[in-house]
């Protein structure tokens, strides 16, 4: 009896597994989605193998001097190819989107050259001037990492519009491996923060490279002629004068914790919270980034096809990410400790109470990342604008406001921005609201 009673229970549980898999399998979104994971997963994974070394390895110091090129340099990239390269899933019609992919690279090719022109006439003093002491001694390696930066996102955007998201995971384990493992090497060379900006950089370089060579045969039938591309620069104006100064907002309230720490403490915290952010941000990245690519690529989808249904795939992508994010803080909260002193090493213990600050607002932030594309689907860029122009300027006056000390100024970092992704959210559920009830 009691093994007839087993072998019904193994039965019934090879039945829900093979019914769970069948559903997982049959759901595009969800076939979509375990492809970016399990690329974007392998990728932190070698993030978090390798950084138990690279603590010991490089300093807080260091960390601190990479963290702060690393900001600069995003900023910089906002205006590579003045966000044509997110217009390039939307069209139906592929060589419109080929069209796009010129535009960006045109633009990034133009933007990188005059940034370069400007750092080799800026003199040094300027740096000095502005708090950029920093990064003075590798200035020169900006305009390359943001031609390369911008080049990465113009073939992933590629991969998503054409579903190779299987693709566009094996570029991102390529750059995290390339950039982990040179971080090791150049370690032998020097301890300062120009070996890890020339990782990340040798990162960039190889996975571009190689992610152009998995996407070339899209350009093949293609003819793109100078009055189209010029219409198509028309048709989406609202990205180079809309979306790129409010990516370039966003960006900059995104660094603004690094700008500010640079410019009231000193570098050891910066690297602490830099490290501290990454642990959080990482791991729930590979998810919020993972759902973001899939349900901007399906919502365009459904945006010419079936309208009804966006706010659906809304709701549920919500749903799954918040899941994630709720399990994430509880292991945040409960092994920080742990993380600090025994993962990272000597000189590291600050990074446990900044983590347990700032893990509210990175799960609100990424679950809002996770549909943030709604904005960019819908054409309203001009909402994410105003948003983005008020998270920067509310962001700057609290943490100005209590910049006494480290803590206290990463303390109303992370409730003021806990508070404004709550209002990003609201409005993007508006604006696909709006759309569904047309």
């Amino acid at each position: 009896m009691a093994h007839v009673i087993k072998s019904d229970s193994i039965f019934i549980t090879r039945q829900y597994i093979s019914s769970s898999l069948s559903r997982l399998k049959s759901s595009e979104f969800n076939v979509n989605v375990t492809k970016l994971i399990s690329g974007s997963a392998l990728s932190s994974l070698i993030f978090f193998l390798v950084l138990p070394l690279l603590s010991r390895l490089y300093s807080p110091e260091a960390f601190g001097g990479y963290q702060q090129f690393l900001s600069y340099s995003a900023i910089l990239s906002c205006l590579a190819t003045f966000t044509y390269h997110s217009a390039i899933p939307i069209p139906q019609n592929r060589a419109e989107s080929m069209q796009l992919v010129l535009i960006s690279f045109l633009t990034v090719s133009l933007v990188c050259l005059l940034l370069f022109l400007a750092f080799v006439f800026s003199p040094v003093v300027l740096f000095k001037q502005l708090g950029l002491t920093g990064i003075v001694q590798g200035r020169f390696y900006l305009p390359l990492i943001v031609f390369f930066a911008g080049l990465v996102l113009i073939i992933e955007h590629i991969f998503i519009r054409e579903k190779r998201f299987f693709l566009l995971s094996g570029g991102r384990i390529i750059r995290a491996s390339v950039a982990q493992g040179g971080a090791l090497m150049f370690a032998t060379l020097t301890s300062s923060y120009l070996g890890l900006v020339l990782s990340y950089l040798l990162g960039m370089v190889l996975s571009s490279g190689i992610m152009f060579l998995m996407c070339r045969d899209v350009f093949k039938g293609i003819s793109v002629s100078v009055r189209d591309t010029l219409r198509t620069m028309s048709k989406y104006k609202k990205f180079p004068l809309i979306d790129t100064p409010s990516m370039l907002m966003t960006t900059i309230a995104n660094e603004l914790p690094i700008i500010m720490l640079t410019l009231f403490h000193s570098d050891t915290y910066i690297g602490v919270y830099a490290v501290a952010f990454r642990l959080i941000k990482a791991p729930l990245s590979i998810f919020s980034t993972s759902f973001f690519e899939v349900y901007y690529q399906k919502c365009s989808e459904l945006y010419f096809s079936s309208r009804n249904d966006m706010l659906s795939l809304f709701m549920k992508t919500t749903l799954k990410m918040t899941v994630v994010g709720l399990c994430f803080l509880g292991v945040v909260m409960i092994f920080a400790d742990l993380i600090s002193h025994l993962y990272l090493g000597d000189g590291w213990s600050e990074t446990a109470v900044v983590m347990r600050i700032i893990a509210v607002w990175i799960v609100i932030e990424c679950v809002y990342n996770s549909i943030s594309a709604s904005f960019l689907v819908t054409n309203k860029l001009e909402v994410l604008f105003s948003l983005n122009c008020s998270l920067l300027i509310f962001r700057g006056i609290v943490m100005f406001c209590y910049k006494e000390t480290p803590v206290s100024m990463i303390t109303s970092l992370a409730i003021s921005s806990a508070g404004a992704y709550l209002v990003y959210f609201f409005c993007a559920y508006k604006v696909i609201k709006a759309v569904t009830d047309d």
